[in-house]
């Protein structure tokens, strides 16, 4: 989102001098002075030609708005809240005061009270462009693509083609599925801008409508043409969206090197190795983005779903989930993993009473976690604790039906315990579910990568 410029505050110059009773020629070049130095990005020099004008005009607001602009190109836009409100204050009537406070307060992500503003400038001004473009690139970041959209098209038939502009409606065409509206948009402004980043917009596109060899060829050109964390990571989960992970492999492989700080592309690499039936390198490549991101739950429900050998992959993999469980002792899902790798990694060991304790505390905090207990019930049948188990599978199938092992091992027990008939029943639901498995796997895969990365709006430019 752009801030609105000096030039359209500098009307209000003389109108400020006289209301004071100032010299307005006085007030105009000390004012003149700061504008210059902004211009020329020299904020040290204008943030003190502005604080020294409100020193002696505290209650004027062309200067609260010169300075908040100052303190927001300087990177501090939290400093700068305090003079975009007191120039909204000192005129309520000022579009352009509510549109800066407005990208101010979206800057610092309180999207409620950015909105709030960006619709006070539109009730003073219907025809604001900025405050039309700014309101519809935050609706479209807090994912209501539909309630943005209009405010996007105003803002386009205001400045048509305006390329920031013309970048987001495509993407919010795209989100509410208008994708040959979205198709043609991107294709008109590759005419004109042929950017990397809109051969990947065209990509997902293409996705969207199932045009795989074209999504493909698009996000290639994109990763080609400006590789970047987005635009690789979008090119090889492609290749994973539709099963193909050798290609994925390669794409994150090359993306990791030249970004190995890259949480995205560790977790997409991951992803890959592990599809590409590679669990070790894929626990390896999965550890690298938890050290990354520790606090960071998605990277943890990613590496649980890795199959590790035992060996180093798997240490590596435990020693995350202990130190994960240790810092959140009270985060169920924390508990749970850590429970299941201990017996994954058990060797000659008998891990049992830690595993039962830290799948009981999981469930106290969430009882309601049908996999902790499945994993319950796993560990009392080991321990002929038939009646113990039979609870745990059948309240892990009643908070999750569709969780296959569950009903595999109820049937089980049934059968042997001499329940032949219930056990049979429990058993035929598991084959039906084994047989969805493979869709829901699918589904789940394609979930994942929307959930590492969300299409967003045109960067923003620097004011």
């Amino acid at each position: 989102m752009i801030l609105r410029g000096l030039h359209l505050l500098w009307s209000c110059v003389f109108a400020t001098a006289a209301a004071l009773g100032q010299d307005a020629n006085e007030l105009q070049n000390r004012l003149a002075a700061g504008k210059t130095a902004y211009e020329r990005q020299d904020y040290n020099t204008a943030e003190r030609i502005f604080r020294g004008v409100l020193a002696t005009t505290p209650q004027a607001f062309v200067p609260n708005e010169f300075l908040g602009l100052t303190l927001s190109s300087k990177g501090n836009p939290r400093g700068a809240t305090r003079y975009f409100r007191a120039a909204v204050n000192l005129d309520p009537r000022s579009a352009v005061a509510h549109v800066n406070l407005g990208t101010n307060l979206a800057q610092l992500r309180e999207d409620a009270s950015a909105e709030s503003e960006f619709r006070k400038a539109l009730k003073i001004d219907p025809r604001d462009y900025q405050a039309n473009n700014n309101l519809g690139q935050l609706l479209l970041r807090r994912g209501k693509a539909a309630d943005g959209l209009q405010y996007l098209e105003t803002a386009q038939q205001l400045r048509p083609g305006e390329y920031s502009n013309s970048y987001d409606l495509a993407v919010a065409e795209l989100a509410v599925g208008r994708l040959r509206e979205a198709e043609a948009r991107i294709k008109s402004m590759l005419a004109k801008t042929p950017q990397g980043e809109l051969h990947g917009l065209l990509g997902k596109v293409y996705e969207k409508q199932g045009k795989y060899e074209l999504a493909v060829r698009e996000l290639e050109t994109a990763a080609r043409l400006d590789p970047n964390e987005d635009s690789i990571f979008e090119y090889g989960a492609e290749f994973l969206r539709h099963g193909t992970p050798e290609p994925a492999v390669q794409t994150m492989q090359q993306g990791v090197r030249l970004f190995p700080r890259s949480w995205k592309l560790h977790v997409g690499l991951g992803l890959a190795l592990n599809q590409n039936e590679e669990p070790d390198g894929a626990a390896q490549e999965l550890c690298a983005a938890v050290d990354l991101a520790p606090s960071d739950p998605r990277t943890y429900s990613f590496l649980a779903s890795v199959n590790p050998s035992p060996g180093e992959a798997m240490k590596a993999s435990l020693l995350r989930f202990e130190r994960y469980a240790n810092q959140q002792p009270r985060n169920a899902q924390a508990l749970y993993y850590y429970a299941l790798y201990l017996w994954s990694n058990a060797g000659g060991a008998d891990p049992a009473a830690k595993v039962e304790n830290l799948l009981r505390r999981a469930l106290e905090l969430q009882p309601n976690l049908a996999k902790a207990h499945l994993q319950l019930g796993i560990a009392y049948s080991r321990q002929s604790k038939d009646a113990l188990a039979g609870r745990e599978y059948g309240l892990a199938i009643e908070n999750d039906p569709t969780l296959a092992l569950a009903h595999f091992r109820l049937g089980e027990l049934l059968v042997r315990t001499g329940q032949s008939e219930s056990g049979k029943r429990e058993l035929e639901i598991w084959k039906a579910l084994r047989d969805e498995q493979k869709k829901r796997e699918e589904g789940e895969r394609a979930r994942l990568l929307q959930f590492i990365y969300s299409p967003a709006s045109k960067p923003d430019a620097t004011p």
